[in-house]
């Protein structure tokens, strides 16, 4: 909410979810939320539908017509007029793989941004602006089975130039 990057280490099931869908769901706000777990971003977007909150998630077993509703979903949100829709998108859950290799995606990340409705982050977006885009990046898993580094979570330093104003936040569980 401060405008402030964040690297959070907290045990499993201590909340870390609830640092950055409070604040999205609070300012209106579109959360980008990198996870390599598809369960997890399946069961979190389950449980925020049932609560009535505008979440979505992008895999590649998506059929096309679900990838149409999202990207008109993200479209929506660079429209000059705001909305008081509590179904409008507000955490959308991406595999690092899928943002880092979807330029559709990253194409309207970059409108949404420009649009003058993501300025400076959470905190000007309550005061000035409804829309912002802000990061969550679940970095529990950033190797695979064999200890290689996942590349794409090195290209989402790539976001930071970007995306200049974007607050991040950076979660991971302790064993």
């Amino acid at each position: 909410m401060a405008k402030r990057d964040v690297f959070l280490v907290a045990p499993t099931g201590a909340g870390k979810s609830l640092c950055f869908q409070a604040p999205s769901i609070l300012t209106g706000n579109l959360t980008l939320v990198v996870s390599p777990l598809l369960s997890l971003m399946q069961d979190q977007v389950m449980s925020l539908r049932a609560l009535g909150i505008g979440a979505a998630m992008l895999s590649s077993n998506d059929s096309r017509e679900e990838q149409t509703r999202i990207r008109k979903a993200m479209s929506k949100l660079t429209a000059a007029k705001s909305s008081s829709d509590t179904g409008e998108l507000r955490l959308l859950y991406l595999t690092p793989e899928r943002l880092a290799k979807s330029k559709l995606v990253m194409n309207l990340l970059e409108k949404i941004y420009a649009s003058g409705r993501a300025p400076n982050g959470y905190a000007d977006a309550c005061d000035k602006v409804r829309h912002s885009v802000a990061l969550a990046i679940d970095v529990q898993i950033v190797s695979d089975v064999a200890g290689h580094q996942r590349q794409d979570y090195e290209r989402l330093a790539a976001l930071r130039i970007q995306f200049p104003k974007t607050p991040i936040l950076a979660l991971t569980a302790t064993a």
